[in-house]
C-alpha cells in the first residue's frame, strides 16, 4: 500500500507536469489531485525538487533493468530505452527543461547517456586489451554527443521525434566504435611491446 501510494504521488506529479510549467505546481495540487494529505506527501518527499530526483532516480534504475542484450552490438536500442520516459511525456520534460531547475534534468540526461553507453563500450572492447581510461575516455566522448542531441532536441521544442537523430547517430558511427577500440589496443600491446624490449640497467657491486 505504501509503495502504491508513493508511485501514485510520483504519477500525479507526472500528470501536472504534462499540463503546466513546473513553477505553476504546489505540493496542495499534488495532494488534492492525487487524493492523499500533505503528511503523506512530506512522510515520502522533502519537497517538489525531492519528488523530481526520485523520479529520475527510479527512471535510471528501470533503465538498466530493462537495458535490451542487443545493445551490446548497437547503441540504438540502448537509446531507445533510455529517452522512453522522455518521450512519452514530452510535455513534462519540455517544462523542466524551461525551468529553474534545468540542471536537474541536465544531469539525469547525462547519467541515463553515461550509464547506455558504458555498458555498450565494455561490451564492445571484451577480449581486446584496451586500457580502463581509453575505455572511459570514449565513453566520455560518446555520452557528451548523446547529451548535446538531446539537450539540443529540447531547446528546439521536441517535435522531432528522438528516434531520427538516434537513427542517424547509429547509422553514422556503425563501425567505428570497433575500429576506435581496435586502435587503442594495438597501441596497448605497442606499448607493451616497447617496454619489454627496452634493455634493463643492470645493478652495479
Amino acid at each position: 500500500m505504501a509503495k502504491f501510494t508513493k508511485i501514485a504521488i510520483e504519477k500525479t506529479f507526472i500528470d501536472l507536469l504534462n499540463e503546466r510549467p513546473l513553477d505553476q505546481i504546489t505540493v496542495t495540487d499534488i495532494v488534492n489531485r492525487c487524493g492523499v494529505n500533505r503528511n503523506t506527501f512530506y512522510y515520502y518527499f522533502e519537497d517538489v525538487y525531492a519528488l523530481i530526483d526520485e523520479i529520475f532516480r527510479e527512471q535510471t534504475n528501470e533503465l538498466l533493468d530493462n537495458y535490451p542484450v542487443e545493445s551490446v552490438n548497437s547503441l540504438k536500442s540502448g537509446f531507445e530505452v533510455a529517452t522512453k520516459f522522455m518521450r512519452e511525456n514530452k510535455t513534462a520534460i519540455f517544462h523542466l527543461y524551461n525551468s529553474l531547475n534545468r540542471g536537474r534534468l541536465e544531469e539525469y540526461v547525462y547519467d541515463i547517456a553515461e550509464k547506455t553507453v558504458d555498458r555498450f563500450i565494455h561490451a564492445q572492447a571484451e577480449g581486446m586489451n584496451v586500457s580502463e581510461h581509453d575505455l572511459n575516455v570514449l565513453t566520455r566522448l560518446y555520452t557528451s554527443a548523446f547529451e548535446g542531441v538531446a539537450l539540443r532536441w529540447m531547446s528546439e521544442g521536441m517535435s522531432v521525434d528522438p528516434i531520427e537523430y538516434i537513427n542517424d547517430i547509429d547509422r553514422l558511427i556503425h563501425g567505428v566504435t570497433k575500429s576506435i577500440l581496435k586502435n587503442a589496443s594495438k597501441d596497448a600491446a605497442d606499448t607493451s611491446s616497447s617496454d619489454s624490449s627496452r634493455p634493463q640497467n643492470s645493478k652495479k657491486n
